[in-house]
């Protein structure tokens, strides 16, 4: 690889070939497709919104204000408790920053304070206020207040980054144990794959709502013990899913070059099978998000959950429950909920927007289309090809950015004429590419003398590289070349009569 960098240097080269499919990177291709599905991609912005108002939760909600000016002197008292003496009170009890006569010290008189949008915290007691707890919303409580008091809006922000934390929490241990279980069955197989099969088929028969009850009456419910619980039963279904990869993955060419070349198993699993592997896990995410989020709310909603005072979605439903009158309790609780687990869903579903439309536009086109979300099918007649190829055109150009549809390719610039040589073709060869690393794809300023067609498919030519004639050939194309043009290849040896000839593999061509 030290000649490569000689040869090549560093130069990136974009070179188009209209028409073509686009050959941007895997990840940057899947990002711009889901950018198209304005469903999709608006609840994405609006979850980040989300839990980013919920990360900075006592920014927002908060009974303590973020600062106070009084008396000439600057006080913080998010960060430090000071007695009520500070502000002209008669006790050294910390201030209650609710109390009408502090609330009056702190903003009269030239002093002010800065409180947060919504000026209660999740537990607070507001002792002065004017309704009979549980009441309904008000002006000073926006969605109204629990049957203790408490900011109903207040718990739910703060119970909504419980829920997202703990489900983001469950979801990476989940996946964590589940590649790992699912990539040691399919990449060992035999006797390993045998006894793992065996130990997740008892492991998954266990009752798992009775170990939760039997653990919450022996230990103190705590976010820590519900989460190791559901640990240990939420990375079944995912490891089943990496298993399969492994096994299809693990048979292919470059895992057998990979062998070949000494490369040791552990640097195979993570170099590379495991980036061609997780598809599934991917697409699992969102799913496994809003399923961790329903199973914290159910549990909190059946007492097994989060401690008493913490607050929860769960927590608020069951309170909505014991109070059917209350009806801004379990409303709004209900409605977060529903919101979550929409976008999520929403998030999980939009890959499958384009077949259905296709469905939609051209009934009976589509013999059968869909099963769940991770695992969308399709089977077309046989006639039907060219009318479905058609159909999922028109959606590509409606959809789609035309970015993707004119392909851009990076390449690394021009080949010296020294590196033609069968002993460079061969190195490259013998090396091990794969995701992130991919074979060299060269750049240069061509003549064009002499062009044909071969097998009505591919477009053989003779081109004039640096001053030297060297042969080339472009599959899949049959529109002719200009004199001079500027084209993107790869390097071959073509054998004929027992010599061989360094060829031009031609990708693409410079547009304008």
């Amino acid at each position: 690889m030290q000649g490569r960098q000689q040869a090549m240097g560093s130069i990136t080269s974009p070179v188009a070939a209209g028409g073509a499919p686009a050959s941007l990177s895997p990840s940057r291709r899947a990002w711009l497709r889901f950018k198209r599905n304005r469903l999709g991609y608006w609840s994405l912005l609006v979850f980040c919104a989300l839990v980013l108002v919920s990360l900075c939760a006592e920014l927002v909600s908060n009974d303590r204000p973020l600062i106070v000016r009084y008396e000439g002197q600057t006080y913080f008292p998010m960060l430090k408790d000071y007695p009520e003496k500070t502000f002209g009170g008669d006790f050294e009890t910390p201030a209650d920053y609710l109390d009408p006569f502090i609330r009056e010290r702190i903003t009269g008189g030239g002093n002010w304070a800065l409180y947060t949008l919504n000026p209660y915290g999740p537990n607070t007691l507001n002792y002065f206020a004017k309704a009979p707890n549980p009441s309904a919303p008000t002006r000073d409580n926006w969605l109204g207040t629990d049957d203790r008091g408490r900011d109903v809006l207040a718990r739910l922000i703060y119970g909504f980054r419980v829920s997202v934390l703990f489900g983001l929490a469950l979801t990476v241990i989940g996946v964590v144990v589940g590649v790992l279980t699912g990539a040691i069955q399919g990449f060992y197989g035999g006797r390993t794959d045998l006894l793992f099969q065996r130990f997740i088929e008892i492991w998954g028969s266990m009752p798992e709502l009775y170990l939760l009850i039997i653990f919450s009456a022996v230990f103190a419910p705590s976010i820590s013990l519900l989460l190791i619980l559901l640990s240990l039963f939420g990375w079944m279904g995912l490891s089943d899913y990496v298993r399969a990869e492994f096994l299809r993955n693990r048979q292919l060419d470059y895992v057998k070059a990979a062998r070949a070349l000494g490369v040791g198993n552990a640097q195979i699993i993570w170099r590379h099978i495991l980036p061609n592997s997780l598809t599934p896990v991917v697409t699992f995410l969102p799913f496994r998000m809003s399923g961790a989020i329903l199973a914290l709310t159910s549990l909190d909603f059946l007492g097994l959950g989060v401690p008493p005072d913490t607050a929860s979605l769960g927590e608020l439903l069951n309170q909505g429950k014991n109070n059917l009158d209350c009806w801004w309790i379990v409303v709004s609780t209900f409605v977060v909920l529903v919101v979550t687990l929409l976008l999520l869903t929403f998030m999980g579903d939009a890959l499958r927007d384009a077949l259905d439309l296709v469905s939609k536009r051209h009934p009976g086109l589509l013999k059968k289309f869909g099963g769940h979300a991770m695992a969308a099918g399709c089977t077309i007649s046989e006639d039907d090809f060219d009318t479905f190829d058609e159909a999922l055109q028109l959606v590509a150009n409606e959809q789609m950015d035309p970015s993707l549809l004119a392909r851009q390719i990076s390449t690394d610039g021009p080949l010296d004429a020294q590196w033609f040589s069968a002993d460079t073709v061969a190195a490259l060869d013998g090396a091990v590419w794969g995701p992130g690393f991919e074979p060299p794809m060269f750049s240069d300023m061509v003549d064009v003398i002499g062009q044909r067609l071969v097998g009505e498919r591919h477009l053989k030519l003779s081109l004039r590289v640096q001053g030297q004639v060297r042969d080339g050939i472009w599959f899949g194309r049959t529109e002719p070349l200009p004199a001079k043009t500027q084209l993107a290849f790869r390097v071959s040896l073509d054998e004929y009569q027992g010599r061989q000839r360094v060829q031009l593999m031609v990708e693409g061509m410079a547009q304008g």
